[in-house]
């Protein structure tokens, strides 16, 4: 073989290679691109999903609000009176009558304490939207309810949940159980009541 032969030869094989890399960079930057299109595409459908369930739970909460307000308006006054706003008002022991208080509530302890054995099942104080479900380090499982009306109740130290964030809850529902997740020393409930962001003694509330 002639050297410029030779040398269009090895000129040819450095402009090969060089259009493979390019061609190999090329394709690489389009996966990635594809990659980022799919997971934004995936994002956009769940955020989507999202809003949709938003907007269905808000529609419920309109739908159980008006005939919330349609029955008591139905009502004769004396007894419209006695009952308004019961529903949304927790009032009522969030375990059974046997959950011994173990703290009560006081300024370092904004709210009380009931003891019980794990599984013990807890219920809604009265009924409202899911506002958070979280993990806490101090609370651990701990579960928290709008009531519509100023009042949030708040459930600590939960073994298991049975409900999720934006479910709405009746009053007397079965959202959980007592357990011991969290800072605890035993199963038992943490309870406390917020009433126009100031949280509020419990037991001036709860029916004995």
């Amino acid at each position: 073989m002639n050297k410029p032969c030779y040398y269009l030869l090895i000129i040819f094989l450095i402009i090969s290679v060089i259009f493979l890399m390019d061609f190999m960079k090329i394709k690489k930057e389009l996966a990635l691109l594809k990659q980022k299109q799919t997971i934004t595409e995936t994002n956009n459908t769940a955020q989507s999903n999202e809003m949709k369930q938003q907007t269905d739970n808000l529609k419920d909460y309109k739908g159980i609000l008006e005939k919330y307000i349609k029955e008591q308006n139905s009502q004769p006054d004396n007894q419209r009176e006695s009952n308004s706003g019961s529903r949304f008002i927790p009032d009522i022991r969030p375990v059974s009558e046997e959950a011994v208080i173990s703290q009560t509530f006081s300024a370092s302890h904004p709210g009380i304490d009931l003891a019980a054995s794990t599984g013990t099942e807890i219920i809604a104080t009265a009924a409202g939207r899911v506002e958070a479900y979280e993990n806490d380090d101090y609370f651990g499982n701990l579960l928290v309810l709008e009531h519509f009306n100023g009042y949030y109740t708040y459930y600590g130290h939960l073994e298991q949940i049975y409900t999720a964030t934006g479910r709405f809850a009746e009053k007397g529902e079965v959202i959980g159980t007592v357990g011991s997740t969290g800072f605890s020393t035993g199963p038992h409930l943490h309870y406390s009541i917020q009433k126009d962001g100031l949280f509020i003694d419990p037991l001036s509330l709860m029916k004995r």
